[in-house]
């Protein structure tokens, strides 16, 4: 799937805090970690929430490029958002999601809570 209108955003849980509200991505460089679309940092998890508007992994990927995230294949990138957003659909609304991979090495988002604490 290449369009969405859900979307992480980092959050503070268990252990881990930030300060900082905004949308989370596969690392392009590493993707079994979620990093910050306009950041670049990394975090640990992310709250799944409507953004009320339709975007496309081409939105997402000129939205990393305008913050300075440096994106050295830009169709491996599509390719590795359209898995993500393939796997954002799998959950509902505020569950608590980490990123990881498969015995195969695929990206998978897994489920750590319900909704936050």
């Amino acid at each position: 799937m290449d369009k969405t209108k859900k979307m992480p955003i980092s959050i503070s849980y268990g252990e881990f805090n930030t300060h900082a509200s905004e949308f989370l991505v596969p690392h392009p460089l590493n993707k079994c970690s979620l990093i910050g679309i306009r950041s670049g940092k990394e975090y640990l998890y992310g709250a799944i929430s409507f953004i009320g508007v339709e975007i496309t992994t081409s939105d997402i990927i000129d939205k990393m490029i305008t913050n300075g995230i440096k994106i050295e294949n830009v169709d491996l990138c599509k390719d590795i958002l359209n898995k993500y957003i393939d796997e954002i659909y799998k959950y509902k609304i505020s569950n608590i999601i980490e990123i990881g991979l498969d015995e195969n090495q695929n990206l998978i988002l897994k489920k750590v809570a319900n909704r936050p604490q």
